[in-house]
């Protein structure tokens, strides 16, 4: 069966080689990585928001959760492991194979290959063994590839149904909407445990991020937003020059 690049995986095989390896994972650099999204979060976007939080933390208090998202940006896995930092929560991201082979950094920092053929039941068997215990999630992105959110169908892929079976298994809709300030938001709107129907639900949720208005009650800040309005930091500028 020919691997993801169109070759097959062999012990010579560099895609192999890189990302075959069986030794595991350790815990510090996936920590690293989820310290250096609630940073990158925290300065480089207008907070991270979430509906729902609540019943997620009750849901990954009770054990390990496989969350199916959208994808819209890089910034994804990054909200994830920002989300992860700031609950205490163990993750990790499922990627397209060839994405770690041009970014072999990502393998250390707790990212999991998805291969393609038959190389697909040890991405399935990695995640099963990771959730093995509560406070550990795992993110997986059924469109495989960045959409933006607006777009319609969302086109899940049939994997999703592999890798469902695991744990419970989490709808979260992510987006990323421009509130008063220069940089977008993040977004996130997560939903009850499903066996089915992840695209409908996942797009039900995007539809209502899409209706959010500033005080929603259902939207919890989980990184604060260090950017200010626009309009006031002008207008104080303004005034200030006037002055």
């Amino acid at each position: 069966m020919a691997g993801p690049l169109g070759r097959e995986p062999g012990r010579g095989d560099p895609l192999t080689r890189l990302l075959g390896s069986p030794a595991p994972i350790g815990t510090f650099w996936p920590r690293v990585a989820r310290a250096y999204g609630w940073w990158r979060v925290s300065r480089g976007l207008d907070g991270l928001h979430v509906a729902g939080l609540d019943a997620f933390v009750r849901e990954v208090e009770a054990g390990p959760r496989l969350v199916v998202a959208n994808h819209v940006a890089w910034w994804d896995g990054v909200v994830a492991s920002a989300l992860g930092h700031a609950l205490g929560v163990e993750v990790r991201l499922v990627a397209r194979a060839d994405t770690l082979v041009h970014n072999p950094w990502m393998r250390q920092a707790g990212v999991i290959p998805l291969h393609g053929g038959a190389a697909l039941r040890g991405c399935v068997r990695e995640v099963a063994e990771f959730l093995d215990r509560p406070r550990r999630v795992v993110w997986f992105f059924p469109q495989g590839r960045q959409r933006p959110d607006s777009v319609r169908p969302l086109g899940f892929q049939g994997g999703v149904r592999l890798f469902s079976g695991i744990a419970p298994t989490l709808p979260v809709a992510l987006a990323y909407p421009f509130r008063e300030v220069d940089v977008p938001a993040a977004m996130l709107d997560v939903g009850a445990p499903l066996t089915d129907g992840f695209e409908a639900d996942v797009t039900a949720r995007l539809d209502r991020i899409s209706a959010f208005v500033e005080g929603d009650p259902r939207f919890v800040e989980v990184v604060a937003s260090r950017r200010r309005p626009q309009q006031r930091w002008l207008a104080a500028r303004l005034l200030g020059a006037a002055r």
